[in-house]
């Protein structure tokens, strides 16, 4: 962050260090394996269906793997008698070529135990790869627009660390995705319109949701030449995309308008998505709060570093235009939570963006400078309590990252690795890259204000947290499923009005016993 550190440094060892330090951060994120033994989210687990499906049989009806693995699954479309996956189809076209070389020519199996080294694979190669290539787009436009390198390592180091942008490379969810696709079409506009339209087209084939960031990158891309030339070689550039999209609908459901949303299979997914236009009806202002502040998905809450971004200054208006445009689309979401889920992560294809206009932000007005480290230590510590344990935020939690994610890390509740370590041990790898990093990249001052966001991470962890019987359900069912039974009875039995039920690994609340029901025997 400090421009007089890096000017003096000649071109290509500037870039053989950004190269090794995006390095860096994509072993980071690829060090996280989110899959479970005897659990796979819903989310994540119905795009590789239906890849299988599609590679293995031909077929986009998900059938198949649902009754080869016999595990229910919450997020699918129902229609004339078949199972289809209910997500915008992206991701899953991203990485079936992928699929097909690893279990046909590597023979990986596709054994249900087996699983997750495959789908890590696919994660790898779909989502934290084109989101470290995200990040680095970020670096490169601060870089240019400021002239100062450490900027452009403290925007794109952040986003791929210390925001929600993070959490969601490590999962294979769209989001992910699709941010790196939206950055990538704002990085493209300056040389190249039609890649940036089919990179805004390529975003929303992988999550609809962000149809209207399109269309305001679009329009952006005319403002700036204030050229409907330029607006319509924007759109060429999206229209491959979306006649995939019109043609996925049409083979689906017989008809290229009709989209999965509209044949959600569990009749409450279907209430929320019957509502306005595929649920989208008008923005609420407990939405607009939920999505900024809110304490259950708030961005800024989760992530105070992107607050910069409102004192960005000229550069950063576009970009806040932009974003507000999609924040507004998302607070009209009859679900704008979103599930069981960390931060608001349809706003994920925004950050991106919003830390570009942070780095203005510190640009214009030096004495951020001492500000900046302080949130960015602050907001990684968050980012990584969230990726560290267990990134699903189960049941109703309002502040999930107050009642599950900091106390898990605390306690050592720490989530599967590439290296197969567990507990505070497993930390070790990535606390040690990322201290090589911030020791390579970042001056001695800026460490020394950054620790104060250490500071405030320990005032956070020592307000104190009461949970109600659900949250501790919630909480305690984390843990279980993270490998850390131990952890969840402890949790439980710190509550004297529960207790733990070894049998069921469960955490109840005391009441009169029920009699116990005879077993049938059949």
């Amino acid at each position: 962050m400090d421009a007089s550190r890096f000017r003096s440094t000649p071109a290509s060892s500037d870039n053989r260090k950004a190269l090794i330090a995006f390095a860096g951060l994509f072993c980071l994120l690829a060090y996280w394996v989110h899959f479970w033994p005897n659990f796979h989210w819903p989310n994540e687990s119905i795009r590789l269906y239906f890849v299988q499906a599609f590679v293995d049989h031909g077929t986009p009806a998900v059938d198949g793997p649902l009754a080869r693995y016999g595990r229910g699954n919450v997020d699918l479309s129902s229609f004339e008698g078949h199972s289809y996956m209910d997500k915008a189809p992206g991701l899953s076209l991203v990485v079936m070529p992928l699929y097909w070389v690893l279990t046909r020519v590597f023979g990986m199996s596709t054994e249900f135990a087996e699983l997750p080294a495959l789908s890590h694979l696919l994660l790898l190669f779909g989502v934290t790869l084109p989101a470290t290539l995200g990040a680095y787009c970020v670096y490169r436009i601060v870089r240019t627009d400021t002239g100062d390198p450490g900027l452009g390592y403290f925007a794109g180091l952040t986003t791929g660390l210390a925001t929600p942008y993070a959490l969601y490379a490590t999962l294979f969810f769209g989001h992910g995705l699709a941010a790196a696709c939206a950055i990538l079409s704002v990085f493209s506009l300056r040389k190249n319109l039609f890649l940036a339209g089919a990179f805004a087209g390529a975003m929303v084939l992988v999550d609809t949701a962000a149809c209207a960031l399109a269309v305001a990158i679009g329009l952006w891309a005319g403002a700036r030449t204030r050229s409907l030339r330029s607006m319509v070689e924007f759109g060429i550039g999206g229209v491959p995309f979306v006649a995939a999209q019109l043609a996925y609908n049409a083979w689906l459901f017989d008809d290229p308008l009709k989209f999965a949303y509209a044949y959600k299979a569990r009749a409450n997914f279907a209430a929320i998505h019957g509502q306005g236009v595929l649920g989208f009806d008008i923005p609420a202002f407990e939405a607009l709060w939920g999505l900024t502040f809110g304490t259950m998905r708030g961005l800024f809450y989760h992530s105070p570093v992107l607050m910069l971004a409102f004192l960005g200054g000229r550069r950063a208006r576009p970009l806040l235009a932009i974003s507000l445009v999609h924040f507004l689309w998302i607070s009209a979401f009859v679900d704008w939570p979103a599930g069981w889920s960390y931060t608001p992560r349809h706003l994920v294809p925004v950050v991106p963006l919003l830390m570009i206009a942070a780095a203005y932000a510190v640009a214009d007005h030096r004495f951020l400078l001492r500000v900046a480290p302080v949130l960015t230590v602050y907001s990684a510590v968050l980012t990584l309590a969230m990726i560290s344990t267990f990134p699903y935020a189960l049941g109703t939690l309002d502040d999930p990252l107050r009642q599950a994610a900091l106390p898990m890390m605390m306690r050592g509740s720490i989530a599967p690795s590439a290296l197969g370590l567990t507990g505070f041990t497993a930390l070790l790898a990535p606390l040690v890259l990322l201290a090589g990093l911030v020791l390579w990249l970042t001056p001695w001052a800026r460490m020394a204000q950054g620790s104060l966001g250490l500071v405030g991470i320990a005032v956070l962890v020592a307000i104190p947290m009461t949970l109600d019987s659900g949250q501790l359900r919630s909480r305690t069912r984390s843990e279980m499923l993270n490998g850390y039974p131990q952890h969840a009875a402890a949790t439980c039995k710190a509550y004297e009005d529960h207790h733990w039920n070894e049998r069921n690994r469960a955490c109840y609340p005391n009441g009169p016993r029920r009699a116990r029901r005879p077993e049938s025997r059949q």
